[in-house]
């Protein structure tokens, strides 16, 4: 059995479900999801970790040495709600998008979390040296199957048939959801503050740059008009954009977060 007052992040994460569940503390399902509530010991203290099948999904993982403070019932309870709001079902991934957060939460349980229940390789190296960089080209000559929307590959052609499938379901609920002024406002709002905008002397450009290519124009007089343009944006995605503007700097006077 793992030492848990010793236990290492790497090798929690490498972890098998056959041996963390001796160590569950209590088990419950969300989604499809076991959850297993575990005191990891040493720095990590009451922690959620969270399997597929006999595959850990380490990006939903979560540890009392995040949330200072809190007790086993407080804990408890944040983590299922953040199973809740970061794991899905194909049904509800096949369901209207509520939001622009909806739709990035289902967005990153698709090409982030699936990949994880699959034996893959991670396009994402860093190389020291050339002897390296030969052993991943070599390694990924077992590895077949090439998948953009996750940025890995994989061994089986089925990740990559399903990530694709649900990327576009999701694509699709995404479109329907873009007519509604609510949704704009949303998604601009979100980056807005995503990209520090009251501080960011590219601000406009920075944020826009998130829904589109674009080239900077900064330095000149109309430059929101015309990344408007070259965006395509419609009336409704303007005075969504400048709606959220608005608000996001009364926000930010407000709170001082400038």
């Amino acid at each position: 059995m793992t030492d848990t007052n010793t236990i290492k992040i790497s090798t929690l994460e490498k972890m098998a479900e056959s041996e963390v569940r001796p160590l569950s503390l209590e088990s419950v399902t969300v989604k499809g999801h076991t959850i297993h509530f575990i005191d990891a010991g040493g720095g990590f203290g009451y922690s959620m970790i969270v399997f597929f099948g006999e595959s850990q999904i380490k990006y939903a993982n979560d540890y009392e040495l995040h949330h200072p403070g809190r007790n086993r019932e407080e804990l408890r309870a944040w983590y299922l709600e953040r199973a809740n709001h970061q794991l899905y079902t194909e049904e509800e991934i096949s369901g209207a998008v509520i939001d622009y957060h909806d739709y990035e939460a289902k967005r990153r349980y698709i090409t982030e979390l699936i990949p994880l229940r699959y034996d893959h390789l991670s396009m994402f190296h860093i190389f020291n040296n050339s002897a390296e960089d030969q052993e991943y080209e070599q390694a990924k000559q077992n590895y077949p199957f090439i998948c953009a929307l996750a940025y890995s590959y994989f061994k089986e052609s089925e990740p990559v048939e399903l990530i694709t499938k649900l990327y576009n379901i999701l694509q699709e609920r995404r479109k329907e959801s873009e007519q509604n002024y609510d949704y704009w406002f949303g998604a601009f709002y979100h980056e807005l503050a995503n990209h520090e905008y009251c501080i960011n002397w590219e601000g406009d450009y920075d944020t826009l740059s998130a829904f589109g290519n674009i080239e900077y124009h900064g330095d000149e007089e109309n430059e929101r008009e015309l990344y408007f343009e070259e965006l395509k944006f419609s009336e409704m995605q303007k005075k969504a954009y400048t709606d959220a503007r608005r608000k996001y700097l009364k926000d930010a006077e407000e709170n001082g977060w400038g």
